[in-house]
């Protein structure tokens, strides 16, 4: 399932307000790779949720909509 392109399309988004949310306890996915998504968009920001994992709407609801909207 790897896209090898997806980093150059994540420059595309040009303007678009992005927040990158991630669960730290991710088991199939590390905070490096949330990291390194955040770093290619321009202008993003990167939060980690310390509860949880690779499913924050499932495992964190409250903690993922307080991310969102905070």
């Amino acid at each position: 399932m790897p896209d090898p392109t997806l980093l150059d399309r994540f420059r595309t988004l040009g303007d678009l307000p992005v927040h990158v949310i991630w669960g730290e306890s991710d088991g199939i996915v590390s905070t490096e790779y949330g990291k390194a998504y955040t770093a290619a968009i321009p202008g993003a920001w990167f939060t980690v949720l310390p509860r949880s994992g690779h499913l924050p709407q499932v495992e964190t609801p409250e903690e993922l909509l307080g991310a969102i909207t905070g």
